[in-house]
Order: C-alpha cells, then sequence, then structure tokens
C-alpha cells in the first residue's frame, strides 16, 4: 500500500493499493475508513481536486463499499484506556 499526498482539512492521509483497489484514509477527527474497489483514477481524483475533502464525501464515501471505521486512540501501554482519558 502507497501512501500518496494530500492537501486537505479533512483528510490527513490517503494509502492506495492499485492492486486490489483498497484506499485507506485517515481523517483529521482521528477515524480511519477503508474502501474497497477504488479505481485509480478515482483515487487521483480526489488527490488533485480542489477541495479533496469535499471530493471524498461526493465521490467517494457513498460510491464505494466500506471496510472499516475505526476511531484512532492513544494510550501508554499498560494503563487502560480509561485512566489516559482522565488524566
Amino acid at each position: 500500500m502507497k501512501q500518496l499526498p494530500v492537501n486537505s482539512r479533512i483528510i490527513t492521509a490517503v494509502f492506495f493499493n492499485p492492486e486490489d483497489g483498497q484506499l485507506h484514509l485517515r481523517l483529521k477527527n482521528g477515524e480511519e475508513r477503508r474502501f474497497l474497489g477504488v479505481g485509480e483514477a478515482d483515487v487521483h481524483a480526489m488527490i488533485d481536486a480542489p477541495s479533496p475533502g469535499q471530493h471524498y464525501i461526493d465521490h467517494i464515501r457513498t460510491k464505494f463499499p466500506r471496510l472499516v471505521t475505526e476511531r484512532v486512540t492513544e494510550r501508554v501501554v499498560g494503563q487502560p484506556a480509561a485512566a489516559v482519558r482522565a488524566a
């Protein structure tokens, strides 16, 4: 999977595998989203758009099947996540 450059207010990272069409997005709110069957032209249209985030919303989010939505959290190893949130 190859990381592609993106300049967006809502997308912090774009990873794409042209072999299987898997697109992995990291959003500024901490979510990570993976999509299947995305074409290389669709990915480049998104990262080259004047607003990659809006292009994602309009052309990727509802067009391709989403595999996983995860929230990225940080915690100190050896401490439960609740202890970190309380700190």
